[in-house]
């Protein structure tokens, strides 16, 4: 995020935090749609890349939307023998009512912290829960949130990214409960933007790649295994702002690469040797300005693509891969006004990723999803309560049918989450602007979601499948 626009943020969230308090009513919207399918655990391109959440986007999922009629089952060309729409398309098709679950249905979601609140919709609950809180650091302002096993345990910690502070995280013991794993105030780092993860040395330990948009560079991170990192991280030029990367073994030697997007455009992609270094950058050819970057197999032939958001052109930009680092000459496919958020998974249960990008300047998210051969359908527009930043969009298995949900958090403070087979439902909470989910209470099915406050430092917790 270009600076005038981070610091605009930030004077917005304290104007809303005056203006709001603690405590803000909101209500859900009328739309869900249909069916996904579980690709949280990746989609077949990025081995040992463990990401959750608003870092890598891989295992990031939307949910497919049944055009204008209730049911769970997904009408736009959600198949995988289709072989048409390999370049933009134009069509639209507008969700505009609910799946399994009741219709216009509205949440209370009045506490943010002072004490539990509940929504629920066509049988799907989720609440607030005081004690699901973590006050950070007053110095760290937390922008990018990553869930993943950081110490190898397990279970699912939060890692945080954070303006100009370095970075942060809690220990998850599945449970329910987090420990301080530590703050990490690396020098390395200049705002900071989306962690992914991966093992890039190969001793099974996740290490870290941080976008580091304030220095042109992006850092790599080895992990120890016991929730630190090694000394004499490697900060690796990119020549421009990069704003976000996604990892997968691109050159298929097995060992992970990871590719950057950078503003005002176009990408690199590091091939990584397999002991934790990586080689210069090599530029890919994307849209007009690529300013989110996500890997998946999209084309089924077993080698991992890319898809960038270019939201100068309210476009989403693939380029398949060659299985040797090379990248075919983007392929648009059009989405909403001025798109800022991506997030990818398999949502219809076909076996081919899916894509879906949250939209700023409209208030909707768009949803793609893929025929198979590397073509999208149009997009499926889903209209939610207010403006969508960057990282405003996750995915998890929220209503515990083993199908992938997504969520979002907008600008009106409201976390909605469009359940697979259930109404959309949505809860309130204090000014959040990036959100992640998680499996922390393994004593339940359910996936939960963690909410960075922006200017209140604090991280709060989402809880699915409440009583």
């Amino acid at each position: 995020m270009p600076l005038p626009a981070r610091n605009a943020l930030l004077a917005s969230l304290l104007l809303a935090t005056a203006a709001c308090g603690s405590s803000t009513a909101g209500s859900t919207g009328t739309t869900s749609g249909g069916v996904g399918a579980n690709g949280a655990s990746g989609t077949g391109s990025t081995t040992g890349a463990n990401t959750s959440g608003s870092g890598q986007s891989i295992g990031s999922a939307s949910s497919t939307n049944s055009s204008s009629s209730s049911g769970s089952s997904s009408t736009s060309a959600s198949g995988s023998g289709s072989t048409n729409s390999t370049g933009s398309t134009s069509s639209t098709t507008t969700a505009s009512s609910s799946g399994s679950g009741s219709t216009g249905s509205s949440t209370s979601g009045s506490s943010s912290g002072s004490g539990s609140s509940t929504g629920s919709s066509g049988g799907f609950t989720m609440c607030l829960s005081p004690a699901w809180q973590i006050d950070l650091p007053s110095t760290y302002l937390p922008f990018g949130t990553t869930v993943a096993d950081v110490n190898g345990d397990g279970h699912e910690d939060v890692l945080i990214a954070t303006d100009f502070s370095g970075l942060i995280g809690y220990l998850g013991d599945g449970a329910g409960n987090f420990s301080a794993m530590g703050t990490f105030p690396f020098a390395e780092l200049q705002v900071p933007e989306r962690i992914v993860t991966g093992d890039f040395d190969g001793d099974g330990n996740l290490d870290l790649v941080v976008p580091s948009f304030g220095n042109d560079t992006v850092v790599v991170y080895l992990g120890a295994g016991n929730g630190t990192f090694q000394p004499n991280p490697v900060a690796y030029p990119t020549g421009q702002r990069p704003t976000a990367a996604a990892v997968a073994d691109f050159d298929g030697d097995g060992r992970l690469d990871f590719a950057a997007s950078l503003e005002p455009g176009n990408a690199l992609v590091f091939m990584g040797y397999g002991d934790g270094g990586f080689a210069t950058g090599a530029p890919v050819t994307t849209g007009a300005w690529a300013h989110i970057i996500v890997a998946a197999d999209f084309n089924r032939d077993g080698k991992p693509d890319l898809a960038t958001i270019d939201n100068s052109s309210n476009t989403v930009s693939e380029m398949l891969g060659f299985g040797d680092g090379g990248f075919a000459a983007p392929a648009p496919f059009n989405v909403g006004n001025r798109p800022l958020a991506m997030a990818v998974g398999d949502f219809n249960g076909d076996g081919t990723p899916d894509l879906v990008v949250a939209n700023s300047a409209d208030n909707t998210l768009s949803e793609l999803i893929a025929y198979g051969d590397g073509g999208f359908a149009p997009q499926v527009v889903l209209p939610v309560s207010g403006q969508l930043e960057e990282q405003s969009v996750t995915v998890g298995d929220f209503n515990a049918d083993g199908i992938d949900d997504f969520a979002s958090v907008d600008d009106n403070f409201l976390v909605s989450i469009f359940p697979s087979n259930a109404a959309q439902t949505g809860i309130t909470v204090t000014p959040a602007i990036v959100i992640a989910a998680g499996h922390f209470d393994e004593s339940k099915p359910n996936d939960d979601i963690v909410v960075s406050l922006g200017t209140h430092y604090q991280l709060q917790f989402v809880l699915t499948g409440c009583p």
